[in-house]
């Protein structure tokens, strides 16, 4: 067990508290509710399409669009992280036809849903079971710079009080574990025209022993708030009319995730006219810095795995983080698999993963997800030789040393926690037959990956054995019989070998 200290363990506390305060699900039911073009990655610039010349004189207008699934406030988490890849991958139509891929992927997490649901172990009892999913749960990007490692402060503007309290709701009773009022972000949601201000600010000119001079210079106040989630992240009195540059500077300045800007502003007794200048940033931003913590809230990850899965880096750090932090046994599967030759595109996939080669929408996201990776896995990173020649006679013009950082332990293990997750499901569906050991062919492909020892006890499953077995009981309790040996296979050969290769894995 690797060595953690009360710092770590502190801070690892405050990100916790600073997720529930901004964490966002739906239900289950919503989402099961949902259009299935809701699997469609979303394009702002794409036009609705042209009316159909052809549609029947008094026809009834076309079905509109469903409204978007709308996210709550879950501080209690908890529920489900839903880890998916918005494209269709190769081979698609090859494989099912006229099937359109987001009416496939809808029926799979609707499946998957229920199964979770029936499994029990998952989600909190008596509690509806809740989901975060990307396209409900992160706010869209406010404006084009709105990344974490690109600019965090989104803009400063400047407003009275009276005016500030307005813009920021007032937040009723203890709506977050702990005293809300003690600290934590203070939330602004713009709605979708915006938010514009316009104002006058009188400044006045004082001497040197801070008595006002008479004159005042009045001064347009006029900005404007995209529409999305904010937080404020800095506040101070600014000097003009009514205030001093003495006074103004002797003002506690507001401290974010200490106190709430109504709070603080009370606490100052500030006049309604009086002004304070505070920053923005997104809370998009705040979710893509947390969410190695904020994939740890959740009870489990519900995983939307085609072949194309581990080809992109996101649900790559999503799988692999939460199987080290929570553990394999809390994925649920949402896919395929089972369907015809669609196991081998599975397989080619695992074979073929990469983190260097793992694709991204956003290329900002990269370093974002690299860096997650190498605090949490061991990715070693050195220094290597690297040379330039001279294109025509072939002399040597120049040898740098560039960074080179290998992730070959972190791909070991999503290969390996992949594998056996495919073969834990695997186990419920395959043919009870004497010959049916390896079926789908996860022992095989561990072998081939050099992971001997999750071969060996993938071997183990011996689904015609436990068949035998379970017919000794009575027939109503023959099912369970079979599920409970399956149970026993996982928990007791194949869970603590994964346990081996995550201590292998981790930092």
């Amino acid at each position: 067990m690797a060595y953690v200290s009360p710092y770590d363990t502190m801070r690892e506390a405050e990100k916790e508290k600073r997720c529930r305060q901004i964490i966002r699900t739906v239900t289950s039911e919503a989402l099961q509710a949902s259009s299935s073009s809701l699997w469609v990655y979303p394009d702002p610039n794409e036009e609705p399409p042209p009316p159909d010349p052809k549609a029947a004189k008094g026809a009834p207008p076309p079905e509109e669009a469903a409204a978007p699934l709308e996210a709550d406030d879950d501080p209690e988490a908890s529920g489900l992280f839903l880890s998916h890849v918005w494209g269709e991958p190769d081979w698609w139509v090859q494989l099912y036809g006229t099937a359109k891929f987001k009416d496939g992927k809808h029926l799979q997490v609707s499946a998957a849903l229920q199964r979770a649901v029936h499994r029990g172990d998952l989600l909190v009892p008596g509690r509806d079971p809740r989901v975060w999913v990307d396209c409900a749960s992160l706010p869209d990007p406010v404006v084009p710079f709105d990344h974490p490692l690109e600019e965090l402060t989104l803009g400063t503007y400047a407003m009275p009080a009276k005016d500030l309290k307005h813009l920021i709701p007032k937040v009723e009773g203890d709506k977050y574990p702990g005293d809300i009022n003690a600290g934590g972000y203070t939330i602004i949601n713009v709605a979708q025209d915006g938010y514009r201000f316009e104002g006058i600010m009188n400044l006045r000119n004082w001497d040197e022993q801070g008595r006002p001079l008479e004159k005042t210079i009045p001064q347009a106040v006029v900005w404007e708030i995209p529409p999305g989630w904010y937080h404020v992240r800095s506040a101070r009195v600014i000097p003009e009319d009514r205030v001093s540059p003495q006074e103004a500077g002797d003002k506690a300045e507001f401290k974010p995730f200490v106190d709430q800007v109504r709070k603080w502003t009370n606490s100052l007794k500030l006049r309604d006219e009086v002004w304070i200048e505070f920053t923005l940033g997104s809370i998009r931003a705040e979710c893509m810095l947390l969410v190695d913590t904020m994939l740890s809230l959740h009870g489990g990850l519900l995983a939307v795995v085609k072949w194309n899965y581990f080809d992109r880096l996101w649900p790559f750090v999503e799988w692999t983080v939460y199987c080290a932090r929570c553990g394999p046994d809390r994925v649920q599967l949402a896919s395929d698999h089972f369907a015809g030759t669609a196991v081998v595109e599975y397989q080619r996939a695992i074979r073929r993963l990469s983190v260097e080669k793992a694709g991204v929408r956003d290329s900002r996201d990269r370093e974002l997800l690299l860096g997650m990776l190498k605090r949490i896995f061991k990715c070693d990173t050195k220094k290597v030789t690297d040379c330039y020649v001279k294109p025509l006679d072939g002399r040597l013009i120049e040898a740098i040393k560039v960074p080179l950082t290998d992730y070959s332990a972190v791909e070991r293990y999503a290969r390996a926690t992949a594998i056996a997750v495919f073969a834990h499901e695997a186990a419920d569906v395959v043919d009870r037959k004497p010959e049916a050991g390896d079926q789908f062919g996860w022992a095989a492909l561990a072998g081939e990956l050099d992971l001997l020892e999750l071969e060996v006890a993938l071997k183990k499953c011996k689904p015609f054995d436990w068949e035998e077995l379970s017919q000794l009981q009575p027939p109503e309790n023959r099912e369970a019989c079979f599920n409970a040996l399956v149970a026993d296979w996982w928990t007791g050969k194949v869970l603590p070998v994964l346990e081996n290769e995550r201590k292998l894995a981790m930092r």
